[in-house]
């Protein structure tokens, strides 16, 4: 089931019944969730508003503002392209959330995920998970400053197709296809060259 904040729910263990209801479905507004996530899994956290975003961080404002544009840019680019070549999309039922942790570590404590992931888009949250910096970063500085803006952009760019209505949340698409084409409009962001992505910010 659909819920207001744009999650992916299910029924109760045991439910076998559905609750009707007379009331309209009526989707959460980004103050609203932003309230409840900052009183809740996200407490301790700033939030950040602007355009279809609702950014939670733990991150430095500077980091987090730089996501921002990156991700509002990243959205006006994509479906002006679409729009452009046919493809009809609409404007997300849901504030775009993404969650900003400060360290690698935190962010991993979150959730486990491979040791290579930098940053998800995870379907059932409808959310984006980011770090700012970890150990490997102050390593090797000038590839974290090359990866992390389009790692962002990729997954931000799942985000997008998945509220815009190009690509469903649930869906039987190939893993090659749905990859592929994230990688493909996330592109622009590091190399310059795609037409859509106009001027976006490295982080």
């Amino acid at each position: 089931m659909l819920l207001p904040d744009g999650q992916l729910g299910f029924p109760r263990a045991g439910t076998d019944k559905l609750a009707y209801t007379d009331e309209p479905f009526r989707p959460e507004t980004a103050d609203e969730m932003s309230q409840e996530l900052l009183a809740g899994p996200f407490a301790g956290f700033h939030a950040l508003r602007k355009g279809h975003y609702l950014v939670l961080y733990q991150s430095t404002e500077t980091f987090a503002e730089a996501s921002l544009k990156l991700l509002e840019e990243l959205y006006k680019g994509l479906t002006k392209a679409f729009g452009e070549r046919g493809i009809p999309v609409h404007e997300p039922e849901f504030p775009l959330v993404a969650v900003i942790f400060r360290t690698e570590r935190e962010f991993r404590a979150h959730k486990k995920v491979d040791p290579d992931v930098q940053a998800y888009y995870e379907i059932f949250t409808n959310r984006i998970y980011l770090y700012q910096g970890s150990e490997r970063d102050e390593k090797a500085p000038e590839i974290a400053a090359m990866r992390k803006p389009q790692t962002v952009a990729h997954e931000g760019t799942h985000q997008i197709l998945q509220n815009v209505g190009v690509h469903p949340r649930i869906s039987s698409w190939p893993l090659w296809l749905v990859e592929g084409l994230a990688e493909y409009c996330a592109s622009g962001v590091t190399t310059g060259k795609a037409g859509w992505a106009g001027e976006v910010s490295a982080l």
